[in-house]
């Protein structure tokens, strides 16, 4: 399907793409690199790339870990269209 995933029969958006682009851009506005971000965070930098690549889908924990090292809520690396926006 495009760019939704299936669960109990509910359509549910990827996000991926969207929160990588959140977390790549709030890191940068930060002027930190991956590494910086994973010490901050307690991941690793591949971990980190593969969420701002897109290639892996994190955790609600692992993105309130990414918030809290960039100084941000979770709701500001999560797409507005999952809050009804």
């Amino acid at each position: 399907m495009d760019g939704t995933s299936v669960g109990r029969g509910i359509l549910v958006p990827d996000i991926r793409g969207d929160v990588a682009a959140r977390v790549r851009a709030e890191r940068a506005r930060k002027g930190i690199s991956q590494e910086e971000l994973a010490h901050r965070s307690g991941l690793s930098r591949m971990h980190i790339g593969s969420i701002e690549r897109g290639t892996t889908a994190c955790s609600i924990n692992t993105l309130a870990q990414i918030a809290v090292a960039l100084g941000v809520p979770v709701r500001e690396l999560l797409p507005e269209t999952i809050f009804g926006a």
